[in-house]
C-alpha cells in the first residue's frame, strides 16, 4: 500500500476489503460528479461573477485590499485563480478550474482523515457524504 501512513495498515480496524471498496467507489462517484457539473458548464452564479469581476479588474497587489461587491476569499485562491486567468484566459470554465481541482483533492484527504480518524463503517459514511456532495443549482423554467 504505497499510500498509507505509516500505522495505517498495523492493526487496521478497517481489514474488510469490501469496506475499503465501497469507499473508493465514493471517492470515484464523488469525482466523476464534481467532473459532470464541470463538464455542464453552468453560467455563474451571481457570487462567482462578482468575484470574477474582482479577479478582471484588479492586479495581484490590488487583491490583497478590501474585494468589490462585499466579497472575501483567501488572497491565496485570489492570486492562484488571477495565475489561472492569465494562463489560459479568462471564461468561466477557467475560473472553476481551481476549485474542481481542489474539490477533487479533497475527497482523497477527506478518504484518508476518515480512516485515520473514525475507521470502519463511520469512515464509509463519512466519505460517501462527503464525496456526495457537489454545488447545488436550481434550473427554474418560466412558461
Amino acid at each position: 500500500m504505497g499510500d498509507a501512513w505509516p500505522d495505517e495498515t498495523r492493526d487496521s480496524p478497517v481489514p474488510d476489503r469490501l469496506l475499503q471498496r465501497g469507499i473508493w467507489a465514493f471517492v470515484g462517484l464523488g469525482v466523476m460528479l464534481r467532473l459532470i457539473r464541470f463538464a455542464f458548464d453552468f453560467p455563474l452564479s451571481r457570487d462567482e461573477a462578482m468575484l470574477a469581476s474582482n479577479l478582471i479588474d484588479r492586479g495581484y497587489l490590488d487583491l490583497l485590499t478590501p474585494l468589490d461587491h462585499g466579497q472575501v476569499a483567501p488572497v491565496g485562491f485570489l492570486w492562484a485563480s488571477k495565475a489561472v486567468i492569465g494562463v489560459l484566459n479568462f471564461s468561466e470554465p477557467t475560473l472553476r478550474l481551481l476549485p474542481l481541482l481542489f474539490g477533487i483533492g479533497s475527497l482523497y484527504l477527506m478518504r484518508r482523515l476518515a480512516l485515520r480518524v473514525i475507521p470502519g463503517l463511520p469512515a464509509l459514511l463519512a466519505v460517501g457524504s462527503g464525496g456526495c456532495r457537489v454545488h447545488h443549482c436550481t434550473i427554474v423554467v418560466m412558461g
